[in-house]
């Protein structure tokens, strides 16, 4: 689960899922969200909804207000 959150007037927000290499693996989010906190699931899928190796991942959040990444491992 990754929790964040979302600012007044942030605009439109993505959440983009990036392997070790920097391919986006998946996008969970790509829309308008109320202010406040959230927290969105990734399963360890990529966009085609195939389940991915082990490993590290980057999650990249933006939005209006800014741009955040932070690494994150999958160990299944």
């Amino acid at each position: 689960a990754i929790d964040f959150t979302i600012p007044t007037g942030a605009g439109t927000v993505r959440l983009d899922i990036f392997d070790a290499l920097g391919q986006r693996i998946a996008v969970l989010c790509d829309s308008e969200l109320a202010p406040g906190v959230h927290r969105m699931q990734w399963r360890g899928m990529d966009q085609e909804g195939r389940p991915v190796a082990s490993g590290v991942y980057i999650y990249r959040l933006e939005s209006g207000r800014g741009r955040l990444a932070k690494r994150m491992v999958l160990v299944r």
